[in-house]
C-alpha cells in the first residue's frame, strides 16, 4: 500500500498497472467501480483507493476461468456460474471452491470432479445467491487456495422471458447476450442485420441474415497471412460453414456477403 498527500478538491487520475501474470480486475473504494477501466478520473480523491488485480487466464493463457454468471435473474431461474477450461488438457477441480464476496458464502468442489480439454462446467447448484449489484464479486480458487480468477458483477435489466447472462468474450472483456448455460458463449458482430457466431472449441462457424449467394470467407493469422479462404453459396437465414482443422490460436475471420456486406472477428479457433 502507499499513502500519498493530495488536494482534496482537485481532480485526480489514478492508473492500475500490472506486473506480469496478472490483470487489472477492479477497484475497492469508488462507488461506481468500472470493471474493465485501469485508469480512473476523480473528481474527488477517496479516504482509500485499492486496486484489485487477479491472474491473467486469457484464452492465451491456459487456465480455468469463470465464464459465465446469472445473478438474480427476473425470470425466476437460480442463480449459477458457469466454469470454461480453455486448455487442450483435463483439468482436476478436487477441493477447487467458489465464493461470492463472502468468504463464508462457498461452493467446494468434491473429490474427482474433472472439467474436460475445453469444455464447460455448470454450477446451478449453489449455496448461496448471487447478488446483482457492483459490491457482489464471484472468486475462483484452486486447491491450494490461490485465487484463479475472479469475476465483479455489474448490473443490467434482464428479460422477462429470456434472462440474460453475463459472458465473457475470447479477449477477456465482458458481454450480456441470452444465457448459454454448459455450451459456447454467444456474441456477435454485425455489419447491418448480418452476423456471425462461432464455437471457439470445435470448428464451426455460424453465418445469419447474410444476403443469399456467393459469400466469401477468410481466416487470416495474427502475422497477417492467410491460412484459409473459400467460397460458400448461402441459402436462408442461417448458414453453417465447417471449417478445417486449423492450428489452434487467433485468427482475424473475415465473412463477405453476396450484396459486400462485411463483417470481421477476431476469435480462438482449430486445434481440435
Amino acid at each position: 500500500p502507499h499513502d500519498v498527500s493530495v488536494f482534496a478538491e482537485a481532480p485526480l487520475t489514478v492508473r492500475a498497472i500490472p506486473v506480469e501474470g496478472f490483470r487489472f480486475s477492479y477497484w475497492i473504494g469508488v462507488a461506481d467501480s468500472l470493471i474493465t477501466s485501469a485508469s480512473l478520473r476523480l473528481a474527488r480523491p477517496p479516504e482509500s483507493l485499492t486496486a484489485v488485480f487477479v491472474p491473467d487466464l486469457c484464452p492465451r493463457t491456459p487456465g480455468t476461468v469463470i465464464n459465465e454468471v446469472l445473478a438474480k435473474s427476473k425470470a425466476g431461474n437460480g442463480d449459477w456460474v458457469e466454469l470454461a477450461n480453455t486448455t487442450l488438457d483435463d483439468i482436476d477441480l478436487s477441493g477447487w471452491r467458489l465464493r461470492d464476496a463472502r468468504d463464508y458464502h462457498e461452493l467446494v468442489l468434491p473429490e474427482g470432479s474433472k472439467l474436460p480439454a475445453r469444455s464447460y462446467l455448470l454450477l446451478d447448484d449453489l449455496p448461496f445467491g448471487i447478488g446483482n449489484d457492483h459490491r457482489e464479486r464471484v472468486r475462483l480458487y484452486d486447491r491450494s487456495g490461490l485465487l484463479a480468477d475472479a469475476y465483479a458483477v455489474s448490473r443490467n435489466e434482464t428479460s422477462a422471458d429470456v434472462p440474460e447472462t453475463h459472458q465473457r468474450d475470447l479477449d477477456g472483456t465482458w458481454f450480456w447476450a441470452p444465457g448459454t448455460p454448459g455450451a459456447t458463449n454467444y456474441r456477435v458482430a454485425s455489419g447491418e442485420d448480418a452476423l456471425i457466431s462461432y464455437d471457439p472449441f470445435g470448428s464451426c462457424l455460424q453465418l445469419r441474415d447474410f444476403a443469399p449467394g456467393a459469400t466469401q470467407l477468410r481466416f487470416v493469422d495474427m502475422a497477417g497471412g492467410l491460412v484459409y479462404a473459400r467460397e460458400v453459396y448461402v441459402e436462408g437465414a442461417e448458414f453453417n460453414v465447417t471449417v478445417p482443422n486449423l492450428p489452434f490460436g487467433c485468427y482475424a475471420v473475415s465473412v463477405v456477403g453476396a450484396d459486400n456486406t462485411t463483417v470481421t472477428r477476431q476469435l480462438i479457433f482449430g486445434g481440435r
